[in-house]
C-alpha cells in the first residue's frame, strides 16, 4: 500500500437509521441528566456510556484497527455521524478499547481546512482574552469566577472582560489577541443554528451569535477555548456545515477551538480548563506548538475519566477542532 492510496473501511452497522437512534438515546440522556431525579441522572450516565460503546464497536474500532498504530487522528464526519462523540467512543476505562486509549483525535470540517491550518506559520506565544459572564441569564455559574481567577493568575497579562462584557466589546477585542477563553452560558439553537450564541450582558438585545462571529476575519488567531454548554452542537440538517460556535470561530480565523457537544456543568468545566492551562502556560504566557493543545485536552479528559469513569456526560463532550 502506498502512502497516498485511500483506505476504505466498511461500517455496515452505522446506517442512517441506527445512527439516528443512537443520537435519540443521547438526547434522552441529556434530558434525564437535566431533570431533578437522582435516579434519572444515573440512568443518563448509563445511556451515554451505551452510546459511547456502540460508537466504538460500530465505527471507531474498525477504523483504528484498519489504520493500525496511529498517534494523531482527525475525524471529518458527514451527515448525522457528525453528532456522535467519535473522539470519546469506547468500552470504558481499563478496557484499552477506546479512542482515548488509542490516539489523540480532533475534528475538521474539510481536508482542505485542516491542510490550511497546518501550513500557516507557527506563532507559539501571544496574548490571551478572557471573557467571563457568570450571571448573564440570572442562572449563576458559581465556578466561573474561580475558573477565571485561576487562569488570570497563570497568565497575569491576560485581558479580562467580566460580567459587564457586551457583544461589541468582545468583537472589538478579538482581533487583538491570539488566544481567547470564554466562560459563560452557551445556547445551541437547533431550529436556527446561525443564532446559536454565547450569553453575555446584552444577550437579549445584541446576542453574540454564530453569524456575528463568522463575519470576523482574524489574522494570527491561534486558539479559542469555549468553556460553555453545547458550543459544538447543531441540528442534524447542518451537521456537514459545522454551523455551531466552535465552527464559527474556526471560520473567523482561529486555527484551533475547544468546544462541547452537549451541556456541561460549570464545576467540571472549570476543572478541565485549569488542567489544560496547566499544560499550555509557560512563564506566564500561553505557548503552544502544533498538536500541543489537542494533546493537553486529551490528557485532561483522560484524567477526568480516570477520576469519574462512570460519568461520561461530564468528560466526553469536550472536543478539539483544528490542526
Amino acid at each position: 500500500m502506498t502512502r497516498d492510496e485511500p483506505i476504505v473501511v466498511e461500517l455496515p452497522a452505522a446506517d442512517f437509521r441506527t445512527v439516528t437512534g443512537q443520537l435519540a438515546v443521547l438526547r434522552h440522556a441529556d434530558e434525564l441528566a437535566a431533570g431533578p431525579s437522582r435516579d434519572g441522572w444515573h440512568a443518563a450516565q448509563g445511556l451515554a456510556g451505551y452510546v459511547l460503546a456502540w460508537t466504538w464497536i460500530a465505527i471507531a474500532e474498525p477504523v483504528l484497527d484498519r489504520l493500525g498504530e496511529v498517534d494523531r487522528l482527525w475525524w471529518c464526519p458527514v451527515g448525522v455521524v457528525g453528532a456522535l462523540p467519535l473522539h470519546a467512543a469506547g468500552l470504558g476505562r481499563g478496557s484499552g478499547r477506546s479512542v482515548l486509549d488509542r490516539a489523540v483525535t480532533s475534528y475538521t470540517p474539510t481536508i482542505r481546512a485542516l491542510a490550511r491550518s497546518r501550513t500557516t506559520p507557527e506563532a507559539p506565544a501571544g496574548s490571551l482574552l478572557v471573557v467571563a459572564a457568570p450571571e448573564a441569564t440570572g442562572a449563576a455559574l458559581p465556578a466561573v469566577r474561580r475558573e477565571v481567577a485561576r487562569i488570570a493568575a497563570k497568565v497575569p497579562g491576560a485581558t479580562v472582560l467580566d460580567a459587564d462584557a457586551t457583544r461589541d466589546q468582545v468583537l472589538e477585542q478579538l482581533p487583538h489577541h491570539r488566544f481567547a477563553h470564554f466562560a459563560c452560558h452557551g445556547v445551541a439553537d437547533a431550529a436556527r443554528p446561525a443564532e446559536s450564541r454565547l450569553l453575555l450582558a446584552d444577550h437579549r438585545t445584541h446576542p453574540l451569535t454564530v453569524e456575528a462571529i463568522a463575519r470576523l476575519r482574524l489574522t494570527g488567531a491561534e486558539i479559542a477555548y469555549l468553556s460553555s454548554c453545547s458550543t459544538a452542537e447543531t441540528s442534524a440538517r447542518h451537521r456537514d456545515e459545522f454551523t455551531h460556535l466552535a465552527g464559527a470561530l474556526q471560520l473567523a480565523g482561529f486555527r484551533e477551538v475547544v468546544g462541547t457537544l452537549w451541556p456541561v456543568g460549570d464545576r467540571l468545566a472549570a476543572d478541565l480548563a485549569e488542567r489544560l492551562y496547566d499544560r499550555v502556560v509557560v512563564d506566564g504566557a500561553v505557548r503552544t506548538t502544533r498538536g500541543s493543545t489537542a494533546r493537553a485536552l486529551h490528557q485532561a479528559v483522560r484524567e477526568l475519566r480516570a477520576a469519574q469513569p462512570h460519568r461520561p456526560l461530564d468528560w466526553a463532550p469536550y472536543a478539539h477542532f483544528g490542526r
